[in-house]
């Protein structure tokens, strides 16, 4: 009898937050904190108001807290075998599907260029980032999925990742990953 064994490995890619997204997150928070102030305000000289008002003033204060937490992203890499799938992660709980492929679909890795691969977005209209590409080596990877057509997606496996992708890849592109 013979039993197969399945290999997996995942990385997970968490995204920093820089000063653009602090800064969003602190404008998001005084418009609505404003508004918030606003609305109770208002609705203490209106009686009559009070009630919608004062929803009204707790949406604000809920659409603040969800705006924000959309912005906590990270990336989850699994390998499984020769297929890997990607899917991007928002405020630890929200798991959306980015892409999934098999490895023999790799056409090309060449290490990330912003200047080629999403500046001139007419030629690149199917670049996905699937992590932060200041940091790191980020890897362009050059996708044929067979009903899809073509797409660069970019990455920055570790090296556990990197060696558990080498073992599928063709033997032209074990060198670039």
């Amino acid at each position: 009898m013979h039993t197969h064994i399945d290999s997996f490995t995942e990385q997970l890619v968490p995204i920093k937050t820089g000063g653009k997204v602090l800064g969003l997150k602190i404008a998001i928070w005084t418009v609505c904190s404003l508004m918030f102030l606003g609305l109770v305000g208002f609705s203490i000289l209106n009686p009559t108001l009070a009630f919608l008002l004062l929803l009204l003033a707790a949406a604000v204060m809920f659409i603040a807290y969800y705006l924000t937490c959309q912005l906590n992203i990270e990336y989850e890499y699994a390998l499984t075998n020769d297929e890997i799938d990607i899917d991007r992660i928002t405020n630890k709980s929200k798991r959306q599907r980015m892409a999934n492929f098999k490895i023999r679909d790799i056409e090309d890795i060449a290490p990330y260029d912003p200047s080629i691969h999403v500046t001139n977005k007419a030629n690149n209209k199917n670049v996905y980032i699937g992590c932060d590409p200041t940091v790191g080596e980020p890897l362009a990877f050059k996708i044929h999925h067979p009903r899809n057509g073509y797409y660069t997606l970019v990455l920055t496996p570790n090296e556990e990742f990197r060696a558990g992708m080498k073992k599928y890849l063709p033997y032209l592109l074990r060198d670039k990953v």
